[in-house]
């Protein structure tokens, strides 16, 4: 492509001149820029490492719970019980003789010649369920078709009407209660024809093995917490009079996953550090975050949170996990699910949060992951009161350090303050007095610890890191919007100046020729 020629008096391209010139001058500016895009990286590498973080928490603090081993699964000997469990069901058999189902109440009026015939007597019907008189029905006409459509037009009375087809020409009003249940007992009055009850409703009912006379009854088909954290479900065409175990136990295959998905957590947040920090050497080459202190430190944090002992001496390996050469965790789920059979106290200690203390009285009733391990003074001046409903009153103090923010429920004290060293911190009181009490993080718990410390959305290691290089971006940014205005004020000057310049030329050149016009004239 030929090069634009501008200057029509000098010659000159004069915008590829000015152009040059600003892009010499555009030396500072195009710096800021690459380092704006520097700092964009290391932002994007951190958000990584941050995602990455948290899923850790999310995995740490499942398996720090106090209940996370306590994780239940219900089995049925029959196919017609459906049993389902929470962490506050315990571990046993829970025996029953099936008695009976629970129905719903279904009445069935006499034969009506259509859908048109009269099925009504009035313009109201009344109508009672469960012994509750209801509003009044009051169908547009007194036809069975319009009967049907107003029972179901109306959802507060929970009653299905249908007008059925007997196949000889002639109809019979159904209708039934939605819900099951003695309780769903219902009559219609002011209708044509009687209502017979074909199917009266009816409590599901059990019986105790070994004690026909112990009856549990249920208005539907589900009995919810027959025993502490158990319910189950019985089909409704399930067979009367059979004998069904229901057996609680300790789930240990989906304890054993989540510590399995604690494991991929934390090797997951390693290698994400490792690949955002590594240094290329062959090709003199680094990563966005290599040297980055803040991110490095985390790698250590978390294997030495690994090779910590718990409490009574239990360590990692004894349940499984160990750290290997190239700095990844391996976890042994059989060896894990063997301590979890022989010692599951143990293996508490090792993932939870565990306390001990001077004051029987006082005790260590659970804690958070912003919990931080150490010594406290607690002082419980009041215990609940049950007439005002008041809790407990008391401090809580970490060891040279002032009183945190507290609430009391009940006899269990909490520290209410978030940002604070004990955050999360509870203690339970049956008496009032003072008491040290010093919490120890487990495996999980200080797993838990390192990735809240790095990803708290206001003071978290990563979350300054980004807000620090999102600073710095914010500032390059207003250095080079100062850049783009002066460039162009410099580039509007040279404009002028040979614009100028191409007006002066033109105007010797004028000259120049006028002066060979008066010398040629001389000769």
């Amino acid at each position: 492509m030929a090069s634009g020629i501008d200057g029509l008096v000098s010659g000159l391209d004069t915008t590829s001149l000015i152009n040059s010139l600003i892009s010499a001058e555009s030396t500072t500016q195009n710096q800021l820029k690459s380092r704006v895009s520097d700092q964009q990286l290391a932002i994007s590498s951190y958000r990584t490492v941050n995602t990455s973080m948290s899923s850790l928490m999310t995995a740490a603090q499942a398996m720090s719970s106090s209940t996370a081993l306590d994780v239940m699964s219900a089995t049925s000997s029959s196919t017609d019980v459906a049993a389902s469990v929470t962490s506050s069901a315990k571990a046993g058999t829970f025996d029953f003789k099936l008695l009976q189902t629970a129905k719903s109440e279904v009445q069935l009026s006499d034969s009506f010649g259509g859908l048109g015939d009269a099925a009504t007597t009035g313009s109201a019907v009344t109508v009672t369920v469960g012994g509750k008189a209801m509003p009044d029905l009051t169908p547009k006409d007194s036809s069975l078709g319009s009967l049907v459509d107003a029972i179901n037009g109306r959802s507060d009375l929970g009653l299905r009407a249908a007008a059925i087809s007997m196949g000889d020409g002639t109809f019979r009003l159904q209708v039934s209660n939605s819900k099951t249940g003695e309780a769903g007992a219902f009559s219609l009055g002011g209708l044509t024809s009687a209502m017979t009850t074909t199917q009266p409703g009816q409590d599901a009912k059990i019986a105790l093995a070994g004690a026909s006379t112990a009856v549990v009854r249920s208005s539907t088909n589900t009995f919810s917490n027959v025993t502490p954290g158990l319910t189950f479900t019985v089909k409704p065409t399930a067979v009367a009079n059979q004998d069904i175990s229901l057996s609680v136990s300790q789930d240990a295959d989906t304890v054993t996953s989540n510590m399995q998905k604690l494991v991929d957590a934390a090797n997951a947040a390693i290698s994400t550090i490792t690949a955002q920090t590594k240094y290329d050497a062959a090709n003199n080459k680094g990563s966005p975050l290599s040297g980055d202190f803040t991110v490095r430190q985390l790698s250590q944090q978390i294997t030495s949170a690994i090779g910590l002992s718990a409490t009574g001496g239990m360590s990692a390996a004894d349940a499984g996990v160990q750290l290997s050469r190239d700095g990844k965790l391996t976890f042994d789920s059989a060896k894990f699910k063997a301590t979890l059979a022989s010692n599951p106290d143990g293996l508490k200690k090792l993932l939870g949060a565990t306390a001990t203390t001077d004051n029987p009285a006082i005790t260590f009733s659970s804690a958070t992951q912003r919990t931080q391990p150490g010594t406290y003074t607690v002082s419980v001046s009041a215990l609940a009161d049950s007439s005002t409903g008041a809790g407990v009153t008391g401090t809580i103090s970490p060891v040279g350090k002032p009183a945190l923010g507290t609430t009391g429920a009940g006899n269990v004290l909490t520290v209410t303050d978030l940002d604070s060293f004990g955050a999360g911190l509870s203690v339970n009181a049956t008496a009032t007095g003072t008491a040290t009490i010093t919490v120890n993080a487990g495996l999980a718990q200080r797993l838990a610890n390192v990735a809240q410390a790095a990803t708290d959305s206001s003071n978290g290691s990563l979350t300054r890191a980004i807000n620090g290089r999102q600073s710095s971006v914010d500032d390059l940014n207003t250095q080079i919007a100062s850049w783009d205005v002066r460039l162009a004020d410099k580039k509007t000057s040279l404009q002028k100046q040979y614009s100028a310049l191409e007006v002066a030329l033109g105007k010797l050149k004028d000259q120049g020729n006028w002066l060979a016009g008066q010398l040629a004239g001389l000769g």
